[in-house]
């Protein structure tokens, strides 16, 4: 609320923020800066895949450390937590519990899969959300209706934030949050995604042959029958408005640029919405 204009830089440090308890116990205690360069260094990294002579030339790993001029940047970064688990001061967590204690390779490798845990369970999120920021503005009709849903349970007048209990009583907020995950195991060209595997949203019923309007954002689809981003989500959309800033176009998401992905203004709904979303 204090910043509107750094919408998904909140949507990622929530992500970060859950994904860094699970894997380190530890609250985050980055600034808004370090945490836009780790965003950017993720961004750069998945952009950059197959894209690098030295991947297509391992042999370079063989020269001189010295002449290894793209560690440097890597070398420098020495966490906290790492120092801590290595003298034992370190609360239960994934590094501590199963990296430090059972994991049996080098320990690049294991800084490695410590910081995948939390760059790609962190990155996926934050792209969820601004996917669905997009939908918000793509489709207000279907965000008016899902907002209808939430205030019949959790009240017009700002009563309470919806939880997880509530889920029974939402199944239009569900099929919402659903319209952009995988709900169903899927065998696709000998490749298996299992049920809560989150795409971008119509990434599975784009395909004309098989499902029924494939290119709309139709939450309906859904309805016969995911906590994932549940909370968030309807949270979110019960207690703020989201408008256009500017041209918008819903094809063009802008998740690994710089700054604001696309033009987006984002206001509370009233005094008694700041009130309950600042309390809890």
């Amino acid at each position: 609320m204090d910043e509107p204009k750094a919408w998904h830089t909140h949507h990622y440090r929530y992500a970060v923020a859950i994904l860094y308890k699970i894997v380190t116990n530890t609250p985050v205690q980055r600034t808004t800066a370090e945490l836009e360069d780790l965003r950017r260094v993720t961004s750069t990294f998945l952009t950059s895949i197959n894209s690098s002579f030295v991947e297509f030339i391992p042999q370079l790993s063989r020269l001189p450390k010295k002449l290894h001029f793209w560690r440097s940047h890597w070398e420098e970064m020495a966490p906290l937590q790492c120092r801590q688990a290595l003298m034992g001061r370190a609360e239960p967590s994934f590094v501590r519990d199963a990296v430090l204690k059972t994991y049996s390779g080098t320990e690049e490798q294991a800084m490695s899969l410590t910081m995948l845990a939390i760059v790609a369970g962190a990155d996926n999120p934050r792209m969820a959300m601004n996917t669905w920021t997009m939908a918000c503005l793509a489709y207000p009709a279907i965000m008016q209706q899902a907002r209808e849903e939430l205030d019949r349970v959790s009240g017009s007048d700002a009563r309470r934030l919806p939880n997880l209990d509530d889920l029974p009583r939402l199944p239009y907020m569900c099929a919402v949050v659903k319209e952009r995950v995988l709900v169903d195991d899927l065998e696709f060209e000998g490749y298996r995604f299992p049920a809560g595997t989150e795409f971008l949203i119509n990434s599975i019923p784009v395909c004309s042959n098989c499902y029924e309007r494939p290119t709309e954002f139709w939450p309906e689809r859904w309805l016969e029958n995911d906590k994932e981003l549940f909370g968030a989500l309807s949270r979110l959309l019960y207690c703020f408005d989201y408008s256009p800033a500017g041209a918008i176009d819903d094809e063009k998401l802008g998740h690994f640029g710089s700054g604001e992905p696309f033009p987006l203004k984002v206001t509370i709904r009233s005094p008694a919405h700041e009130c309950l979303f600042v309390e809890k």
